[in-house]
C-alpha cells in the first residue's frame, strides 16, 4: 500500500500495538505473580519494538519519551504487507 491513500480509508481508525517483548511462563509461574514481580523479556535494552496492526507486524521503532509520554520513533517499515 503506497504512503497515500483514498480519503475515506485514511480516515478509519484501528487498533495500533506496540509489543516490547514476550515471555512463556507456565501456568504456576503466572498465578504465583504479585505486585513486584518481574517479568525477563526476551529482547535486550535496545533492540526495536514491534508495531503492529491486526497481528502483524507492520513496523519496529525504539522507545522515546515525547511530551512525558511513552512513544515510539519508526526505524524500519515491514515491506510485501498485504492490508489486513
Amino acid at each position: 500500500m503506497s504512503a497515500s491513500v483514498p480519503a475515506a480509508i485514511g480516515l478509519i481508525q484501528v487498533p495500533v500495538h506496540v509489543v516490547l517483548g514476550r515471555v512463556t511462563r507456565s501456568l504456576g509461574e503466572i498465578v504465583r505473580l504479585e505486585a513486584g514481580s518481574i517479568l525477563d523479556l526476551e529482547r535486550t535494552a535496545g533492540q526495536p519494538v514491534e508495531v503492529m496492526v491486526n497481528g502483524r507486524v507492520i513496523a519496529w521503532g525504539e522507545l522515546v519519551v515525547a511530551a512525558g509520554k511513552y512513544a515510539v520513533k519508526i526505524t524500519a517499515k515491514a515491506e510485501n504487507r498485504e492490508v489486513a
